[in-house]
């Protein structure tokens, strides 16, 4: 496998367990709602409100430099334009393994877009 296969398999895998984890966060803030999980350019739908989760590990290893990274969220700039103009939310979520480390509701038009940041730009604290 190469690297790039390898980096796509493991942001799949992040993406799945952070859309597991995101429909258990939504179904315990709006219990008496209906969650409509898409799973298509955006993933969940809660009260006519877009949502689309980004999942990203707390932390990688560099392997040229082997020191530790911050995980990147990776954005689509088609996903993006839709949230904005349908008024839709990013639930960012930080995993550390297969455990939630970091959970946030980001509104689109907080940040200029870009297709990848890191998830302390988002989150104080650091790693």
């Amino acid at each position: 496998m190469s690297g790039d296969e390898v980096t796509g398999l493991a942001g799949h895998n992040n993406g799945l367990i952070g859309e597991a984890i995101a429909e258990d966060r939504l179904k315990r803030l709006y219990p008496f709602d209906e969650i409509q999980h898409v799973n298509g350019i955006i993933d969940f739908i809660v009260n006519d409100r877009y949502i689309e989760v980004k999942s990203c590990q707390r932390s990688w290893r560099h392997g040229e430099r082997d020191c530790l990274r911050a995980g990147m969220f990776r954005f689509r700039a088609d996903q993006h334009n839709m949230l904005c103009d349908l008024k839709g939310l990013y639930m960012l979520i930080v995993l550390d393994g297969n455990v939630c480390h970091r959970i946030g509701i980001v509104m689109p038009e907080a940040f200029d877009f870009k297709r990848q940041m890191a998830w302390t730009n988002f989150f104080a604290g650091g790693l």
